[in-house]
């Protein structure tokens, strides 16, 4: 699986979503850190009627788009969004930027 990464519109944050919101009824923002850096976005399954993380948001402060030969991809800048994306990385695939 590739989590793609994409820029929210209205905010100054890259977006990985690493679940569809197939049943999901509620969506709540949680700080990981520092507030307003890497934030995990949960959403009420109510079919499973629990929580789970859906997505991530993590400021454009806390990671550097990086090319690879054709491909763009995140660069963490520091340790605990390093350990986000490596936790992202090891659970759901490559991280791939959409421009």
């Amino acid at each position: 699986m590739i989590v793609q990464a994409y820029i929210e519109s209205t905010w100054n944050y890259w977006h990985l979503p690493v679940r569809g919101k197939k049943n999901i009824s509620e969506v709540r923002i949680h700080d990981v850190g520092r507030p307003f850096h890497p934030q995990r976005v949960r959403g009420f399954n109510v079919r499973t009627k629990k929580w789970q993380t859906i997505g991530w948001r993590i400021s454009r402060n806390d990671v550097k788009v990086v090319k690879r030969g054709r491909v763009k991809t995140l660069r963490a800048l520091d340790e605990n969004t390093q350990r986000i994306l490596n936790s992202i990385k090891s659970n759901f695939g490559k991280i791939r930027v959409i421009t």
